[in-house]
């Protein structure tokens, strides 16, 4: 059975139809957020002419993946604090760097985490395939109720960023295999899954490394 099979076969089809529409509305504020930036400044430039390029044919199949394109710390635990503990740390100030600034990007990361947060309360080892979710940060993330979840997207919103920013072939790969099919399509669909994969390790080898400081 091709891995690609194997993939979806553990997940439902109502899952992975909703990755497909999230990587859609994904793909299109990456588009609107180039627009809005210098292009000599903006570092998927290539990746959106590929997009713009795109009927909308090939776009559904070149977003057919079984995990999400976009990325808001799901594997950095200490960055989704619980809900009781927002409050306490919010004086803190928001040390992450922000990617989108266009108006779009909000309504974008409200899908997106609430896509989050139900996955991680119906089933964390969906959760950690697809969104690259530490099962730490799943736990405090099915913690929310949707009042602090909703909480949560009005003040960090700006956490929500594409993955693999410097590695924008890593995007021309998948577009392009998601369109070709077949071997390309593969190729790309197991080099995600890997990258996404090593994300969690990462993070959880500095978290190891901050807590033994």
């Amino acid at each position: 059975m091709p891995r690609r099979d194997y993939i979806a076969g553990e997940l439902s089809p109502d899952m992975l139809q909703a990755l497909k529409e999230l990587n859609f509305e994904c793909l299109e504020l990456l588009a609107a957020q180039s627009r809005a930036a210098s292009r000599r400044d903006f570092p998927l430039a290539k990746v959106i002419e590929i997009w713009n390029g795109l009927d909308n044919e090939a776009r559904d199949r070149a977003i057919d993946y079984p995990y999400l394109l976009f990325n808001a710390g799901f594997a950095e635990p200490q960055r989704w604090r619980r809900p009781a503990e927002q409050q306490i740390n919010e004086e803190r100030g928001e040390p992450y760097e922000t990617f989108f600034t266009v108006p779009a990007a909000v309504q974008v990361a409200h899908q997106v985490f609430v896509h989050a947060w139900s996955t991680a309360r119906e089933h964390v080892p969906s959760a950690v395939l697809t969104l690259g979710m530490h099962p730490q940060c799943a736990k405090i993330i099915a913690a929310h109720t949707s009042v602090s979840l909703y909480r949560t997207v009005e003040r960090h919103w700006t956490w929500l960023r594409p993955r693999w920013l410097d590695r924008p072939q890593v995007w021309q790969e998948l577009l392009l295999g998601g369109m070709e099919g077949g071997e390309a399509r593969a190729s790309a669909l197991m080099h995600g899954l890997q990258l996404v994969a090593a994300e969690i390790t990462t993070a959880t080898r500095k978290r190891r490394e901050h807590f033994r400081v």
